[in-house]
This record gives structure tokens, C-alpha cells and sequence, in this order.
């Protein structure tokens, strides 16, 4: 998958592999830690920061595709206009959880302080409810995810 990001006239893409499943030796068997699939799983902050969350359309998509009961640690949403470098932006704590539509209706509030400008989004940390949902939504979206990222 590659992300191409942009602000003013600098330009940044950066490919992201798709991940394959691991058949382990002979085919039988995974290799490596396992996730517990009822569980909740958490991503690491760093993640956000490997998807290049700095655009309007990579922020919406993003959020648009995490599954029902997936909370954001530490959020901060930015919204950015390059050509005036304004910029507007909301933070929470990095204890408070927030929902993927929560953080929409903040931009939604952001766009109004400061129209036509780009998202930016930041956090500590990503909650999946379960490691079967953080398996199927890095599927969804093609990406690898490093294992040292993840925790249960």
C-alpha cells in the first residue's frame, strides 16, 4: 500500500507492505506470539505515525474503517491550512478514549474554525475490543503491522 503525503510544496510517499500470513515451517502452524482473538488488542501510538495520518481523505478513511468499539488513546485532531499555516486543534488527555465518530464530529467542529484545511491525526495509542477485530481491519486495509506494536 503506499501513502503519499503532503503539506505546501513538500511531498512524502512512503509504501507500507502487505502483510501475508505466516504458515509457519511446512505450512503447519503459525510462528512467532500469538493474539488472542476475544481479547481486546492495543496498537501502539507509533503506529498512526507509520499511516501518515496528514491528510483530510487518509484521516477519514482511516477512522471510517475502525471497527464499532475501537477507541483512540490521546487523540489529537489538527486541522492544518498549508498556504497560511493556520492551524486549529483539539487534544485529549492520554487517558481519555475516544470513538472513531467522536473524532469525526471534532473535525467536522475544526472544519468550521478553520475551513478547507487538512487533518492531521495523532494518539498514544489504539484499542481494538477484540485481537480478532485488529486482525480483520489490518486485513481490510492491507497493511503490516509490526507484532512489537501490539499488546493484549
Amino acid at each position: 500500500m503506499n501513502v503519499n503525503a503532503e503539506k505546501a510544496s513538500v511531498h512524502a510517499d512512503v509504501a507500507i507492505p502487505v502483510p501475508k500470513e505466516d504458515e509457519g515451517v511446512g505450512g503447519k502452524g503459525k510462528v512467532g506470539p500469538t493474539l488472542d482473538l476475544a481479547k481486546p488488542a492495543t496498537l501502539a501510538g507509533k503506529a498512526l505515525h507509520e499511516m501518515g495520518l496528514v491528510s483530510r481523505l487518509n484521516v477519514h478513511g482511516f477512522l471510517s474503517k475502525l471497527p464499532p468499539g475501537t477507541t483512540v488513546v490521546g487523540a489529537r485532531a489538527k486541522v492544518v491550512k498549508a498556504e497560511t499555516d493556520n492551524r486549529v486543534a483539539i487534544s485529549w488527555d492520554g487517558k481519555t478514549k475516544v470513538t472513531a465518530d467522536r473524532l469525526i464530529k471534532a473535525y467536522e467542529f475544526l472544519d468550521n474554525e478553520l475551513p478547507d484545511a487538512e487533518w492531521e491525526l495523532d494518539g498514544s495509542a489504539i484499542i481494538f475490543p477484540t485481537g480478532k477485530a485488529l486482525i480483520d481491519w489490518q486485513k481490510e486495509l492491507s497493511i503490516k503491522i509490526a507484532p512489537s506494536l501490539i499488546t493484549q
